[in-house]
């Protein structure tokens, strides 16, 4: 369920992004801060959710705030290389 949510949210910032034009966007980890969702989990949830996506977004930044949100990224982005 909360990683539904979590997943919403992306596929949400996208569909923002192509509303108003947006070719290059940076979105931070999500929920891995004060909401304390695992970054592992999370990065997972935020890479296959953009994956999915259909936009006309060209480029997108996944921002970490830290060393164990980077890894994380670093890692589900790894994955899902390996996966295509």
């Amino acid at each position: 369920m909360i990683a539904e949510i979590l997943a919403s949210c992306y596929r949400r910032v996208m569909t923002v992004a192509d509303e108003l034009g947006v070719r290059t966007l940076s979105i931070p980890a999500i929920s891995t801060g004060i909401y304390d969702y695992p970054p592992e989990a999370a990065a997972h949830v935020a890479v296959r959710a953009l994956l999915t996506v259909r936009s006309n977004v060209e480029r997108v930044r996944l921002v970490a705030f830290d060393d164990e949100n980077d890894q994380a990224l670093s890692a589900a982005l790894a994955h899902a290389a390996d996966d295509d």
